[in-house]
């Protein structure tokens, strides 16, 4: 490995290396690089005469410069202009950031705009190692088929095959004798949880929604979903007719049409497990029991 003067070195008179000279070089002249060879002669002697601790300051404030110019030159792009860049091309799901977006933004935050110099394939490995360790953040297919979203195995992350289906953006569907080359299930990640990372935010579990992307979910039923959870509904909790038209009728959003008596009972009803239709154990049943 070359040490920290020859590095130097080649970075200020990269000319002056013979490898790089002979064909890269052919239009300048004898004299022209001689000049460049002398020069370098002149660098190669100051730099020998220095200490390992002066040397080390020049390496170090070499790459802040470098660094600089790099960033100047090379600016990290928006969060927006990404997902845009490298949105997919076979599924649309906004709860998530597709794998390539996802993995060129983990490069950004961890490398700076420099992780470009870096290979690709080494980026996606410390991109999946990252999701491996990070059990908390959902990551998860949406089929071209059928819409349908499943959340992707830890094992799979672990295997040879992810690094290659994450490149790609999606793990293709194969029939055993053809494999697809736009169709399967597309990769993607929990937007508002990697947000979140990329913010140094933590990452809330509690924001994994298990849900079949391909259909919305209609206003009735998603005003219903807000009340079993305000009202805390269980399979093994007797929800009160009662306690659910009077938490309908209150909280019914204004801008929800066809709000009447009859609606709420319905609503309410629909609220209710089916065992609840028969009234519980009142004290007249529970005196007939006897």
């Amino acid at each position: 490995m070359p040490s920290k003067r020859e590095k130097l070195l080649k970075r200020k008179f990269p000319k002056a290396f013979r490898e790089d000279s002979i064909m890269s070089n052919a239009s300048i002249s004898y004299e022209e690089q001689k000049k460049i060879d002398d020069e370098a002669s002149v660098y190669w002697g100051e730099l020998q005469e220095k200490s390992d601790e002066e040397i080390d300051a020049i390496f170090e404030e070499y790459e802040k410069r470098s660094l600089a110019e790099f960033e100047e030159n090379n600016p990290i792009p928006s969060r927006e202009d990404v997902y845009i860049k490298f949105k997919s091309s076979g599924v649309t799901c906004p709860e998530g950031v597709t794998s390539l977006a996802a993995m060129m933004l983990f490069g950004y935050k961890k490398f700076g705009a420099k992780w470009r110099n870096r290979k690709v394939g080494d980026v996606i490995l410390d991109f999946i190692e990252f999701l491996v360790l990070t059990p908390e953040l959902e990551v998860f297919t949406i089929d071209s088929y059928d819409g349908e979203k499943k959340k992707i195995d830890r094992d799979y992350l672990r295997s040879k095959r992810a690094s290659k289906d994450f490149i790609k953006g999606f793990i293709p569907h194969s029939d055993g004798f053809h494999v697809s080359k736009d169709n399967g299930q597309y990769i993607f990640i929990n937007k508002t949880q990697f947000e979140n990372f990329l913010d140094d935010k933590l990452i809330d579990a509690n924001e994994i929604k298990d849900t079949v992307l391909k259909f919305y979910t209609p206003p009735y039923v998603e005003f219903m979903l807000q009340a079993v959870k305000a009202l805390n509904l269980s399979p093994d909790k007797r929800a009160n007719i009662n306690e659910l038209t009077e938490w309908l009728n209150q909280n019914w959003p204004d801008n929800l049409e066809g709000k009447s008596e009859n609606m709420i009972k319905y609503m309410a009803t629909l609220l209710r497990r089916p065992e609840d239709k028969k009234g519980g154990n009142t004290a007249w049943k529970t005196a007939n029991k006897k």
